[in-house]
């Protein structure tokens, strides 16, 4: 496994659940996402330099509450894909780009898409706890219901203590 050092906390949980049932993880670790991404980047064109059963990055890039970013991956047929090619996941990402994000239609062929790399068992899904965020009494702030923190919409009120 190629993986991150920011990830380890996740995979030695993992790791010591697996060797309970007899399978051991190997990691290749680095500090650097430029590292996993090259490697990511040249898989598709069998250029890569590293050898790797998973190779492991956080995609958590819902911007704008699409899955365009996270949904990119699956698409076969470009360099960003480790995917063997699948002319039906293709076809369901192809859908995915014609319609609107909060249609019934994007819902269902997003849901088509999860499930299919899922069941074909492309991508193993970690989940992640809920962003929670804190602030002051005195800062107004709704986050996204995505990745991007748009912190620059941070209002604050006249009794915030950088104000007075």
């Amino acid at each position: 496994m190629y993986t991150q050092d920011r990830f380890m906390h996740i995979w030695k949980g993992i790791d010591r659940d697996l060797r309970k049932v007899g399978v051991k993880l190997n990691f290749d670790i680095t500090s650097s996402e430029k590292d996993v991404f090259g490697q990511l980047l040249s898989t598709n064109a069998k250029k890569n330099t590293k050898e790797w059963d998973l190779l492991v990055w956080g995609d958590d890039d819902w911007y704008y509450n699409h899955p365009w970013s996270a949904f990119l991956v699956y698409r076969t047929h470009n360099y960003w894909s480790t995917i063997y090619p699948d002319s039906q996941l293709d076809e369901y990402i192809e859908d995915m780009f014609r319609e609107s994000v909060g249609t019934p239609e994007f819902d269902v062929v997003s849901e088509k898409i999860m499930r299919h790399v899922y069941n074909s068992g492309y991508m193993l899904f970690v989940p992640t706890p809920n962003k929670v965020l804190a602030v002051n009494k005195n800062v107004s702030y709704s986050p996204y219901r995505m990745a991007n923190m748009p912190l620059w919409e941070i209002e604050v009120s006249p009794d915030h203590w950088s104000v007075k």
